[in-house]
């Protein structure tokens, strides 16, 4: 790992999730497979990380590096449907997958 980013993997949903906290590519599988999400990473201070659209890789997920250090607000939006979540890379066991961020 980059002494100064934190890979993060997201899976958005809007039904159906599972607990995650440090990410496994073979077992963590998310509800929105293949679907473009419009992803927002906003510090604490405001400013804008991120701000893009992405698809959804095939088991649901999107992975972000993300700055280590940080606490910021994640936001994903498909379809006019929004869900956001705090992000915090300052500890070690943060977590890397993040299974509880509803879109409604």
């Amino acid at each position: 790992m980059p002494e100064d980013e934190v890979y993060i993997s997201i899976a958005p949903y809007r039904h159906t999730t599972h607990e995650c906290h440090f990410h496994s590519l073979t077992t963590c599988v998310g509800e929105l497979r293949n679907a473009n999400v419009h992803i927002t990473l906003t510090g604490g201070s405001g400013e804008t990380l991120i701000d893009e659209t992405r698809r959804t890789y095939d088991n649901g997920f999107i992975g972000l590096w993300v700055p280590r250090g940080i606490k910021a607000t994640l936001t994903i939006e498909q379809n006019g449907e929004v869900g956001t979540w705090e992000v915090s890379t300052t500890e070690d066991d943060d977590p890397t997958c993040i299974t509880d961020l509803k879109i409604t």
